[in-house]
């Protein structure tokens, strides 16, 4: 050849080609070269791939698009178990990429392991069962959030209507009750009593209150809902708990407590509802599916 010329693509159509690829396919670029690194370092090019969501063995995450603009402004730091080294990092950075690899690899808020299923004792609902878990619920976020959980689809379906979504999570008219024990293990070298605190609104789930960067962990949790196919499906949705919210009178659990059972007798009611007016807003909320 007589002449031969090299240039440099800008960093932006490094960027254009990144987006919208999953998160897997943009580490795999970001390890061929530098430009391909600089690219991958931009927020907008993960924010698709953090609204698609992420898997995490049997759970599937996905964050909206307010949740994101909460963790870009969110604040840093804060009160973390020593031997969280992972939450503890999380803590220290905004990048979405980050976040999507804490959720995928490390936790992803609510983790929920059977021990055991039986069918429950309902002549007119065949696959109604009733499964015994250990139940984990790791609050990553630095804010006060709020936790419900409930099966899918819920064992009374009339008494039930389906409101999880962008708009929000419908309480409103529930029949509630708080339990709460006073029996929780805290972390050694802590004093006082360990407590914890469930809104019980029956088909539409069971609503936990925990403080930032704090987490709940429960040995045996009764679920019940429908069996299809064998399987039991469970959903989770996570949001900051609301400044000043008299209407949901759930205190926070203690930090980092671990809890033996919600099953038996230990269950003391502290607080009954009729008619539950309030409603939680899931525009900044991650959800579980």
């Amino acid at each position: 050849p007589l002449m031969v010329q090299r240039f440099l693509a800008p960093d932006e159509v490094f960027e254009r080609c990144l987006a919208g690829l999953a998160a897997a396919d943009i580490a795999r670029a970001m390890a061929t070269s530098a430009q391909w690194r600089r690219a991958g370092g931009k927020a907008d090019v993960w924010l698709s791939a953090v609204l698609r969501g992420t898997r995490k063995g049997a759970y599937a995450t996905s964050i909206t698009v307010a949740g994101i603009a909460h963790w870009l402004e969110r604040e840093l730091g804060g009160e973390i178990e020593s031997n969280r080294g992972h939450l503890i990092r999380l803590q220290s950075t905004r990048e979405l990429r980050h976040l999507l690899r804490y959720l995928s690899e490390f936790h992803n808020g609510v983790e929920v392991e059977p021990a055991n299923a039986r069918r429950a004792l309902s002549w007119y609902i065949r696959s109604a069962v009733n499964v015994t878990a250990t139940v984990e619920i790791l609050n990553f976020w630095p804010h006060s959030s709020w936790v419900l959980l409930r099966a899918l689809p819920p064992l009374a379906d009339d008494e039930c209507d389906d409101r999880w979504g962008e708009d929000g999570v419908g309480l409103v008219g529930s029949t509630v009750h708080i339990r709460c024990w006073d029996s929780a293990i805290l972390p050694q070298g802590r004093l006082g009593k360990g407590m914890c605190y469930i809104l019980d609104a029956g088909a539409r789930g069971e609503l936990f209150h925990l403080a930032g960067l704090s987490r709940m962990e429960i040995g045996a949790h009764r679920i019940s809902g429908h069996a299809l196919n064998g399987c039991l499906r469970l959903e989770c949705t996570m949001g900051r708990w609301p400044c000043g919210c008299v209407e949901l009178p759930l205190p926070p659990c203690s930090r980092d407590a671990f809890l033996h059972t919600t099953m038996g007798d230990s269950a003391l009611d502290v607080a009954d509802g009729e008619g539950l007016n309030a409603a939680l807003d899931i525009a900044d909320a991650a959800s579980w599916l």
